[in-house]
Formats: structure tokens, sequence, C-alpha cells
């Protein structure tokens, strides 16, 4: 990878579950530089993840973290360079792959998931967040790569927490640029203004396959590539 946060440690895999999902670091996934971060799936509900670190000799360490800004290339499909590269096996018109959570003790705030609809062959991404004293709120989606081929796509994901008790001005939204050269211009994947999210904080942050509540089986790879992570002002 050209480059990686220092805030991104240790791979890992939890315990308790089948080691079946995994991470990798090769240059097959590497859309820039010479190495990415090839996240397997096999279809098993098994937890393989890259996560923020709060604690230890971390240069950037993280602590009730009130805005964040989430960078990376990805390509699930891989139709340009790797046809056929991940798969979701169960069938549904909605296949979900959790990509992306942001945590703290009391639970998980922000989730990011890849999406894939039997009828539409075309992967999107969606964010649920909390907001304050009530559930998962449902905060958009939008198409990875648009309607055009496969390729390799920067996603920029910024989450914030509203400013003060009843200001409401939290939000979360994320962009798209498809890479490959030719200058393409950068979409809107989702836009989501006015949570009331003040009391919420993320001390830790994991990307990959942290979770085991995927729809659709996948299996395949996905490669990431240039993972970013930074606080907001």
């Amino acid at each position: 990878m050209k480059k990686v946060l220092v805030a991104l440690t240790v791979l890992l895999t939890v315990a308790g579950f089948a080691s079946a999902n995994t991470i990798d670091v090769n240059s097959t996934a590497a859309s820039n530089g010479t190495y990415g971060l090839e996240v397997n799936y096999d279809g098993a509900a098994s937890l393989a993840y890259v996560q923020s670190s709060n604690s230890g000799g971390n240069p950037h360490p993280w602590s009730d973290e009130t805005g964040i800004k989430i960078s990376f290339i990805i390509d699930p499909g891989g139709q340009q360079t790797n046809p056929g590269q991940m798969t979701m096996g169960n069938p549904g018109n909605v296949r979900i792959v959790n990509l992306f959570e942001g945590f703290i003790a009391q639970g998980v705030r922000v989730v990011l998931f890849l999406k894939k609809g039997e009828d539409v062959d075309t992967w999107r991404f969606a964010a649920y967040v909390r907001e304050d004293g009530t559930g998962y709120k449902f905060a958009g989606e939008g198409y990875l790569t648009g309607l055009q081929a496969y390729s390799a796509t920067l996603v920029e994901i910024e989450w914030k927490a509203s400013s003060a008790p009843g200001a409401n001005d939290g939000y979360i939204k994320a962009t798209r640029t498809l890479q490959g050269g030719g200058g393409f211009p950068t979409f809107t994947i989702f836009d989501k203004q006015g949570l009331d999210n003040d009391t919420h904080v993320l001390n830790i942050m994991r990307l990959g396959s942290p979770s085991t509540n995927e729809v659709g089986a996948p299996a395949g790879s996905c490669y990431l590539d240039d993972v970013s992570i930074v606080r907001l002002p």
C-alpha cells in the first residue's frame, strides 16, 4: 500500500469463531504502490479486520473522537482485472457485506455495508448510524461505481457528532471517485445531515470483515488499498 494510517494495528481474527475469513497483504490487491489489503471471504460467519488503536504505543491514540474521515480504494468485483473476484452466494434481492464499523465499549455507532442486489448487478454502499436515545438510523445508500464497468474506486467517508445538545448538526457523508486515470469526477454516494448524536463518540474503527451478520454468504476477495483514517477538527 502506498499509505496505511499508523493508527491501524494488527490484523485480527477474533477468537471464538472459525478462522475462515482472512485478510492478506499482497501485491494483487494493490491499486497504487506495491501492496494492498485482500479481504478473503468463504461464506462463513467469521471475523477478520484491521483495527485502529486507542491505547499502547500508537503515536496517534484514539480517545472519544467526535469526527473522523476514512478513505480507501476498493475493488469488490474486480471485473476489470480479476473477473469473478467476489460473489454473493445466497438468493435474495439484498446481499450485504459488513465492511466497516466505528464503536465504543457501549456499542457500535457507525456501520457501513457493501451491498449488491440480485436484480441490479452493481455494488452499492449503505450506512447506518446511531442517534441519541434511538436505535440505528438509515443514513443513505448509493452506487459504488455507478452503472459503468467495475473499477477500483476511491471512497471517502466523513462522520461528525453534533456540536451540542439540541444542535442536531451531526452528519455522515460519502463520495466516490473512479480510479484508473482519465480524470473521473467525484460523485456523492450519500449525505445525511441533521443527526442528533452529540453524546456519541468513536474510539475504535474496524475495516474488513468486522461482523458476523453478513447476508448473502460472500465468497471470494474484496481488495482495499490506500487506507487512511484521520480525525476531523
